[in-house]
């Protein structure tokens, strides 16, 4: 019936215990009473074993082997809740081994139990004497062995504190001598002991014997094969180290030595998607993807050598394909993607939403590949990148979307807080693909069947999406766009949708206007959704009605709303008030129709072209666009490029072609400032930009400015090498025409060059392929001109509007090759000339980032003295030295850590105070760097010192208590750490204090429902402790936390079973009121528990197993109520339904009372029966 959510972590080198020894039965006679006790114990029935124990224990209170046998029992129900993950809660069982021991004990077992609960605690000096007395005290080889083993983990314990506080050699030698003394006897002993081998690997380890340590688990290996603690233990070391291929080499030999080992096949797995993940940081993708390819086959050889691994092998498998589908989609093979992620959701459904090591999931790989499908990168962000542009052409691409949203709706029908997304996903994609078809089809002409059926389809597809998200303004309009744009029909209907999108846009406004939470996100996105209906009923009125009257008003409705007068809606409202009282005669519309160029939008802002204009006419549309609104800007590029290409077909020069190719760039970086950019037509003007320049070069190979534009849009393109290819020729060029390229051209293009060339040599490094011969050296070159023209200028190069750029670049170009003060020196050289240069700046804390955050520091330093009141120079101190406390903290520099942590306090509080529009962000890092300081503090076992920091990063700001340092570890995270570390002292005073943290941390943040569990747990086990002992009032204290800490995570989970029952359970067992109240609690757990039982299904038999149980307890507690309002039949009742559910071999106290309730009715029965006989003999 108990139930905790909290993290056990023990230090790397420290493993849990092996099994208990029984008692030795050496001082005492044979005695009936403990050996009925031993043999409840052995038959896993442990409470009531310890209810029978504390009964005796209440005559025989001198007895030490009961006391001992108590601490036996109470240790191995601690041992059981742990391993179930419900906490352990040792200090009873220390308490009553100590009591034991003080009475007099002589047996060796209890001097080992007690020193392995001390070993558990972090008290290895306390441990030790008692472990090596229990040597000399052990009856049996076996008992001996485990002695020493715990005397070895002791003095591995004493090493290991003589190792962090950087003693002597000497002092250190002496530990290790005396630990692997006790180990090599309890291995001489016991030689087929998994857990002494790995004690003495530990002990080489701390020693610094690296190489020995190694040996000493590749020994214990080829004794015990097949020992899985071993394994795993061994291979984490390895990865721990870095050698994760050595993990693979080892256990690929073992399993070609015997192939029927199914341990050593899971762990190859296991060695294999690690290494995989090792070669994903390196980018070495084509690597990465077959060690996953093998990492499956070995589970898969490993479930089918014993079913028993089926499950997790199936668990890791999904894992496995997970990465694998990640990496395949940002390789652009969607398909592959799709089939790896398909396998993984077949092998474990849970799979869904399981995130890797990387922040990737299943559900996050799908929804990465829909959206690349639907428009390359543009509007999707996904952990690790942006997703890559489509490989495949806008059909095929469309037609994968298609397929791929119709599949996930398929298999997926279950989740319908996805399936709205995917309606409207679906839907987008029929009607691009209905677009892209029509776009086909001869001018004038009818749509093509397939496109009209795509809209139908497009058509159906959003209305499930309305039906999903009723209330969505956006959908809404998408959905009636459909019928008005594209099919032409239902048209009462869209304008319904156009007129519900309208009321429930403005009321959502109005709202959040009113209430003073409308961010100006919010407001141009419901603005934008009101305005675009608007505009969409100013067409449905022109277009089908033929009113232009309501459709000018329409039209002029909609220009109230963002973008305002750059909507389409504008340009329409002024064609119609142009044409008022006039008449176009059908042969007019039907010539400018004619003449109209293939993209002109359906409402045009400019004039239509009615004869060939002079180049100057297309030159000026160019400048005229380049300060335009997107809307606006899209047309006028249109129009030129119209005006472009006819040029170009006529005269086919290079001058014309290169303004050509510039104004399909136009088009494209129109297109991308859309509120709602399509990526298909940004993909295809790029392109027709990049095609067109390559004809330029076919025409003048030596044309400066069409290879720097080539290599921006090759870039932009994602097409590196191509890049690369043209960043040469410019290198080749510059070297040529260096006195004749003005400067302004001459550094513009050896920026772009080395940019490129940098790109590409890091790419290629990060795939593991050779970079092109010198590449680096080049770009070194190209980047470090740019770089002393800068530093000799203050900060301007000529022709180069960001030459911060190259900076960066050559920083993060020796960063590749190692040079991490090179690196940092560049960017000093180049924020010596521009220090308060944001963008260098942010270079510099990503070099910080990347391991040379002290580099970094002498960079800054010298900066923010010579201006100790800029309060940029000092974010980016606060940042940098925030990064350089997480570095020290990573290697055990604590004292470097703590001076960072608080340097990095002081400056990003200095960069809020003197400006206030930092504050936020300054705020984080202050939250990162205390909570650094308090991982310092434990690390250094002051757990009290620790909360008193993790305490004052909540205190900064609640919201940031999940804020992740370097180390992955956030202040919530160090809460239930020091907290648990308190706990498992197993003394009440610190125990108590953990309670006092929990509640502490819970004021500032109350809806952390964990830490009200824990907080109920610790304080109920506390007061449970007290109790026992006499101490009722502080009893009581602590039930009433107990119960305050419950509620607390009851207000944040209403519908948790668990917590209902335990919240209930305070209040019968302890504190025995409100019993109205507990019985509306118990009850409920037992609803919800049925009801989310019944959601489940087949699916995850461990969270099924879970609620059986809390729905069981709940009936438990139900029977306990009942009693105490000598309810005798509702107890039985609910007693009987108990043993309905899991685990009803573990409800001793539940059989006891039952028989208890039998003997009552059968007294009860026997006086009424003894009453009646009497009466008729008339005694």
């Amino acid at each position: 019936m108990r139930s905790a959510r909290f993290l056990f972590l023990l230090p790397v080198l420290f493993l849990p215990f092996s099994s208990c020894a029984g008692p030795a039965s050496r001082e005492s006679k044979p005695d009936p009473e403990k050996a009925a006790l031993l043999s409840l114990q052995e038959q896993g029935r442990l409470e009531e074993a310890l209810r029978r124990v504390t009964q005796d224990l209440e005559k025989r209170g001198e007895d030490p082997g009961l006391w001992a046998l108590k601490g036996k029992i109470c240790y191995e129900i601690a041992t059981r809740q742990e391993a179930a993950g419900l906490g352990g809660g040792y200090f009873e069982a220390a308490q009553a081994l100590e009591k034991a021991l003080s009475l007099g004990s002589r047996e060796a077992w209890p001097r080992i139990l007690l020193a392995r609960i001390l070993l558990k605690n972090g008290r290895p000096k306390e441990a030790l004497p008692l472990a090596e007395k229990a040597a000399s005290l052990a009856a049996t080889p076996k008992e001996k062995a485990q002695a020493y083993l715990e005397a070895g983990e002791a003095a591995n314990g004493l090493l290991a504190e003589l190792v962090r506080n950087k003693a002597s050699k000497a002092a250190i030698g002496e530990a290790a001598k005396k630990a692997l003394d006790f180990l090599r006897k309890s291995l001489d002993l016991d030689p087929d002991d998994a857990q002494a081998w790995i004690y003495l690997a530990n002990t080489y380890a701390w020693e610094g014997l690296q190489a020995r340590e190694i040996q000493v688990l590749q020994r214990a290996l080829a004794r015990l094969p097949k020992n899985e603690a071993l394994h795993k233990y061994f291979q984490d070391r390895l990865i721990q180290l870095g050698r994760q291929e050595e993990a693979v080499g080892f256990l690929a030999r073992m399993v070609r030595e015997d192939p029927s080992n199914a341990v050593a096949w899971w762990y190859l797995g296991r060695a294999r998607t690690a290494l995989a993940e090792s070669l994903r940081e390196k980018a070495q993708d084509e690597a990465a993807l077959e060690a996953y390819d093998q990492a499956v086959r070995a589970w898969e050889e490993a479930a089918r050598l014993k079913p028993a691994f089926t499950s997790s092998s199936n668990q890791s498998i999904a894992m496995a394909l997970v990465g694998k589908g990640w990496l395949l989609y940002q390789k652009g093979l969607f398909r592959d993607a799709r089939k790896a992620l398909v396998r993984a959701w077949k092998a474990w459904p849970g799979v869904f939403d399981k995130k890797d090591r990387f922040g990737v999931s299943y559900i996050t790989a799908m929804e990465a590949i829909g959206k690349a499908l639907l428009g390359g990168s543009r509007g999707f962000l996904s952990p690790g990148s942006g997703a890559p542009p489509s490989p495949l052409d806008p059909e095929k691409s469309l037609r994968l979307a298609v397929e791929h949203f119709r599949d996930l709706i398929a298999r997926h029908k279950d989740r319908k807080q996805y399936l709205g997304w995917w309606y409207n996903n679906l839907g987008l994609a029929l009607r691009d693909l209905g677009s892209l078809l029509a776009g086909r089809s001869p001018k004038g002409g009818p749509p093509p069947k397939e496109a009209m059926k795509c809209w139908r389809e497009s058509y159906q597809a959003y209305s499930k999406a309305v039906e999903i998200f009723p209330e969505d303004p956006r959908i809404l309009n998408d959905c009636a766009l459909i019928l008005v744009y594209h099919l032409g029909e239902k048209l009462d209907h869209a304008e319904k949708l156009f007129r519900k999108a309208i009321r429930l846009g403005t009321a959502s406004l109005k709202e959040k206007e009113e209430a003073g939470t409308l961010t100006e996100e919010e407001r141009k996105f419901l603005e934008e959704a009101v305005g675009d209906a608007w505009q969409n009923l100013g067409l449905l009125y022109q277009k089908y009605k033929k009113d232009p009257e309501k459709a000018l008003a329409f039209y002029r409705k909609a220009v109230a709303y963002y973008p305002y007068t750059r909507r389409a809606a504008a340009r329409a409202a002024r064609r119609l008030e142009s044409l008022k009282g006039k008449t176009v005669p059908a042969a007019e519309k039907k010539a400018e129709k004619k003449k109209a160029p293939a993209w002109y939008p359906f409402f045009s802002g400019s004039p239509v072209p009615q004869e060939e204009p002079p180049l100057e006419k297309a030159k000026a549309l160019m400048e005229k666009a380049a300060k335009a609104s997107p809307g606006e800007a899209k047309g006028l590029y249109a129009d030129a490029a119209y005006i472009l290409g006819k040029l170009a077909r006529a005269k086919g020069d290079a001058p014309t072609l290169l303004l050509l190719a510039k104004a399909y760039r136009g088009l494209a970086e129109a297109e991308k400032r859309r509120t709602r950019p399509n990526g298909i037509t940004i993909q295809g003007n790029l392109d027709e930009a990049v095609r067109t320049l390559k004809k330029v070069l076919k025409l003048d190979e030596s044309n400066m400015d069409a290879l720097v534009l080539l290599v921006t849009l090759e870039l932009e393109r994602g097409a590196v090498e191509g890049a690369a290819g043209a960043a040469r020729k410019i290198a080749d060029l510059l070297e040529k025409k260096n006195s004749a390229i003005p400067p302004e051209k001459y550094f513009n293009a050896a920026a772009m060059a080395g940019h490129a060339l940098y790109f590409d040599y890091a790419k290629k490094k990060a795939a593991g392929t050779p970079p092109a011969a010198g590449e680096d050296a080049l770009a070194q070159k190209l980047l470090g001109e740019v770089l002393n023209e800068g530093a000799k200028n203050k900060g301007t190069v000529p022709g180069v509007p960001s030459p911060q750029v190259a900076a960066a670049d050559l920083a993060n170009l020796l960063l590749w090759k190692g040079d991490k003060k090179g690196a940092v020196r560049a960017l000093g050289q180049w924020l010596s000339a521009a220090p308060a240069d944001p963008q260098t700046l942010t270079a510099l804390l990503g070099a910080a980032r990347a391991g040379a955050a002290s580099e970094a520091i002498s960079v800054l330093d010298p900066l923010v003295k010579a201006r100790p009141r800029d309060p940029l120079l000092l974010w980016y101190q606060g940042a940098v030295y925030c990064e350089a406390g997480d570095q020290a903290r990573r290697v055990g520099n604590w004292d470097e850590a703590r001076k960072d942590y608080l340097a990095s306090i002081q400056a990003s509080r200095s960069a809020a105070r003197l400006r206030t529009t930092y504050a936020a962000s300054a705020q984080q890092y202050i939250v990162r760097a205390l909570s650094g300081l308090g991982y310092v503090a434990r690390a250094r076992k002051d757990p009290e010192k620790a909360a008193e920091w993790f305490l004052k990063a909540l205190a900064e700001n609640p919201a940031l208590k999940d804020t992740r340092d370097a180390l992955m570890e956030t202040p919530a995270r160090g809460i239930l750490y020091v907290t648990d570390d308190l706990r498992s002292t197993n003394q009440p005073e610190k125990v108590l204090k953990a309670v006092m943290i929990y509640k502490k941390a819970l004021e500032y943040v109350p809806d952390e429902s964990t830490w009200g569990n824990n907080m109920g747990l610790f304080a109920r086990d506390l007061g449970t402790f007290f109790w026992g002992r006499g101490k009722k009032d502080e009893a009581k204290k602590l039930f009433e936390l107990s119960l305050w800490g419950y509620e607390k995570a009851l207000a944040v989970e209403p519908n948790n079973p668990r917590l209902l029952n335990d919240t209930a359970l305070i209040l019968v067992y302890h504190l025995k009121r409100d019993l109205d109240r507990a019985e509306k609690l118990l009850k409920r757990a037992i609803r919800e528990g049925t009801a989310q039982m019944k959601a489940l299904g087949t699916k995850d038999p461990g969270k099924k197993q879970f609620l059986d149980e809390a729905v069981g307890d709940a009936w438990q507690n139900l029977g306990k109520l009942a009693l105490l309002r000598k309810d005798l039949d509702g107890a039985e009742k609910a007693y009987k339904e108990s043993l309905k559910h899991y685990s009803p071999n573990h409800r001793a106290e539940v059989r006891r009372d039952l028989k208890l309730l039998a003997r009552i009715r059968a007294a009860a029965k026997k006086k009424a029966e003894g009453e009646g006989g009497g009466e008729g003999g008339g005694k």
